[in-house]
């Protein structure tokens, strides 16, 4: 009798440990969102601006009211700061810069949108603050963010050091510190000076008539 009772409370264990176990009480922790939408949320037809920083370069697109894309040099946070301690040191008082807005190409544009929308997660690298540096994820490093009509962020991607191979980066969402290693090389999509983002027919203009584009290129 006594082993009948045994043999009966162990399989009633047995019986609770698979329904514990086939609700996944664990799954939440170990659940790393691995190939799930970057920005579930993101949809192309909300985005009506975007901007690329990376140190003191910046580039801002935004739609004219014909919905074509226009480009031009956004000054960065860090550029402001760089200006705003010369012109304290030399006692000039702030004057304000208006950049020139110049059709940009769409193609590219569209780059930027998609690579933003499809975006998957890979795996996850490590959420140690300190690592960022080292992967060269800080908040001064290469940045798309996106913005609605409002003005709004809708997203904003910071872009790292290459991953282990040439199709492979490690990047990070913004107030977020899990850094993933995505399966796509992105810097070539990114980060080019402003010129190169340009309507092939402005960038053709502009050298026929023998005026240098506006450039937020990085100084040789």
């Amino acid at each position: 009798m006594t082993k009948k009772i045994l043999i009966l409370l162990s399989l009633v264990v047995i019986l609770g440990l698979v329904v514990i176990l086939a609700q996944k009480p664990f799954h939440h922790r170990f659940d790393t969102g691995e190939g799930s939408p970057f920005y579930p949320d993101l949809k192309e037809e909300e985005i009506a601006a975007l901007e690329i920083e990376y140190l003191v370069n910046g580039t801002r697109f935004e739609k004219d009211p014909e919905g074509k894309w226009l480009v031009m040099v956004k000054e960065t946070e860090l550029e402001k700061q760089i200006e705003a301690e010369d012109k304290k040191q030399a006692k000039k008082t702030e004057e304000k810069v208006e950049h020139k807005k110049i059709p940009a190409d769409g193609d590219k544009v569209q780059e930027i949108i998609d690579t933003l929308v499809e975006l998957k997660k890979g795996p996850p690298v490590t959420d140690n603050p300190e690592k960022q540096g080292l992967l060269e994820l800080t908040d001064a490093a290469l940045n798309v963010a996106a913005f609605d009509m409002q003005g709004k962020e809708l997203a904003k991607l910071y872009v790292g050091k290459q991953g282990p191979d040439i199709f492979s980066t490690f990047v990070r969402n913004k107030g977020d510190n899990t850094i993933y290693l995505v399966d796509k090389h992105l810097s070539g999509i990114f980060s080019r000076p402003i010129e190169e983002w340009a309507k092939k027919e402005e960038k053709k203009e502009n050298e026929a008539a023998g005026t240098p584009p506006e450039t937020n290129a990085p100084p040789k």
